[in-house]
């Protein structure tokens, strides 16, 4: 049978109802094969993709708030999303110390594994001495109402408090 359009003739049959359901089912089959396909972990990990911080300021005995400067600590972690992987960089800056490490991260479910990769703070001395590979710390999602935190949970990588009364606290870094 041809299918005549205007003064084109065709040579091509028309479709039953039928085929048109089969063929419409499987580019549907296909699409969706393409879709779900892509790696759970890329999918995973572009979410965590940004910035974390977590910022302390010593108090300070009111007699001397006025004339002293409050010794301060800021911890900053970046991920980022580099050939298909994530990668971290962990950078500490406070009044006496500044370190920087570079990680691999892991993205887990509600959680970030950071994994030490180099020291690469320029003029510092890297005094930890860390094993490639290990595990430093992990940060773990957090809802709060609304509002996300990241609760941060010590491996290799511990973070002294500069409020003592504050030590036994829970640490969460805010996503910037």
């Amino acid at each position: 049978m041809k299918a005549h359009i205007g003064n084109y003739t065709s040579k091509f049959r028309q479709k039953s109802p039928a085929a048109w359901r089969i063929q419409g089912l499987i580019g549907f089959v296909f699409v969706a094969v393409a879709l779900f396909s892509l790696p759970v972990a890329a999918q995973n990990g572009e979410r965590w993709v940004g910035s974390y911080l977590f910022e302390e300021t010593e108090r300070l005995p009111k007699k001397s708030r006025k004339t002293d400067v409050a010794p301060f600590i800021s911890f900053d972690v970046a991920v980022e999303r580099t050939d298909n992987k994530l990668k971290g960089v962990f950078s500490v800056n406070g009044t006496q110390i500044f370190e920087t490490y570079e990680c691999s991260v892991v993205a887990k479910d509600d959680r970030l594994e950071f994994y030490y990769g180099r020291f690469v703070a320029e003029g510092a001395e890297d005094r930890r001495k860390f094993q490639k590979g290990i595990l430093l710390f992990t940060l773990v999602e957090m809802r709060e109402g609304q509002q996300k935190q990241y609760l941060f949970q010590a491996a290799a990588y511990k973070i002294t408090r500069l409020n003592k009364a504050e030590q036994n606290r829970r640490i969460y870094f805010n996503k910037q």
